[in-house]
């Protein structure tokens, strides 16, 4: 019996040795940036949650930024026409200065419709390259291939204010 024992134990050890001679290949992660972030409110988002959507809308957002403020009522007009027809919405903060509790207080104070993701070690600012505020981002669900990227309408820049926009998104 001990000699079965023996036996079976070198089988075993000599399977584990010989299967380790050809290196285990990488699986690919099919997760192709799939930012996770808390918002304001401390709930959590990964942007695969809502690979089901047709597109996932980012504005970005930063605190005290007039632009953004001014926005406001052209952006939430947006997201009222479009939410409907499967987008989802996100405000966007990367701003260091900026924590979850001021992000928060901005929010209540301005009436902001959509979670803000909080961005603080601005890895999705640094993969889409972010560097402006009030700015429209649009994604694909599933590859985050952005499909737009620029203001939400001409109705506001850095330079003008305009009564009504000319043209939209």
């Amino acid at each position: 019996m001990i000699a079965v024992k023996k036996i079976a134990t070198l089988l075993i050890i000599s399977i584990f040795l010989s299967a380790c001679n050809r290196n285990p290949k990488p699986i690919a992660d099919s997760r192709n940036n799939d930012y996770a972030l808390y918002d304001q409110n401390g709930d959590f988002h990964r942007l695969s949650y809502y690979n089901d959507h047709k597109a996932i809308v980012l504005f970005v957002q930063g605190n005290g930024c007039p632009i953004v403020r001014n926005a406001l009522t052209d952006f939430h007009e947006i997201v009222s026409t479009y939410s409907e027809k499967g987008f989802v919405f996100f405000m966007l903060n990367s701003n260091l200065q900026d924590d979850r509790e001021k992000i928060k207080k901005e929010a209540l104070e301005f009436g902001f419709e959509v979670p803000v993701l909080v961005d603080s070690a601005q890895l999705v600012a640094d993969e889409l390259d972010i560097t402006l505020t009030a700015e429209a981002i649009i994604l694909h669900p599933t590859t985050r291939e952005i499909l737009y990227r620029g203001p939400i309408n001409n109705r506001l820049n850095s330079r003008c204010k305009r009564t009504s926009p000319a043209k939209h998104i």
